[in-house]
């Protein structure tokens, strides 16, 4: 299970129309999450643009997992995706999208709108691995870009030196 996952830092979007799934990838998140010492933030959204919204008010402040199906009320997995990166966050982001129909995952592969794609039903087990996977590496990219952010800057130490 994932180790030092901060609460306050990341949150995973669910988009997902079908309410049925959309609990199943509640549930299954919680589990994977549940031996973390703080589980992250998890928002499921059942119309797309009420999950784009969600995304945008995350990434203004925090690094987020989207996951995300394709055919969705109010925008569709392509729409999320591309506004995902016309957002150009400072804090980063993967993109999950899933379909039952392979022409959509090919849209989405052949223009490299998510990071990963998942045929519907997916295998739990890729899934769980790559879910992992995937917010390891955010955490550790945010936390890098932090510490980044607090190191002072070269040429504001050597004008502030060159000032005593």
């Amino acid at each position: 299970m994932p180790e030092n996952i901060d609460k306050k830092n990341g949150e995973i979007v669910v988009i997902e129309d079908n309410l049925a799934i959309r609990n199943l990838y509640k549930d299954l998140l919680k589990g994977i999450f549940a031996e973390a010492p703080n589980c992250p933030e998890i928002s499921t959204h059942g119309d797309g643009k009420k999950g784009f919204e969600a995304i945008e008010k995350t990434l203004k402040d925090n690094f987020a997992l989207v996951i995300t199906d394709f055919n969705l009320p109010g925008m569709n997995g392509e729409e999320i995706l591309n506004g995902i990166k016309k957002l150009k966050s400072k804090n980063p982001v993967r993109t999950i999208c899933c379909s039952a129909l392979p022409e959509n995952i090919d849209l989405i592969n052949s223009n490299n709108l998510a990071n990963k794609t998942f045929y519907k039903p997916f295998n739990f087990k890729e899934f769980i691995n790559y879910v992992i996977s995937a917010y390891e590496e955010l955490k550790k990219e945010h936390i890098a870009k932090e510490a980044k952010r607090k190191r002072p800057n070269l040429k504001t130490l050597l004008l502030d030196n060159s000032n005593n």
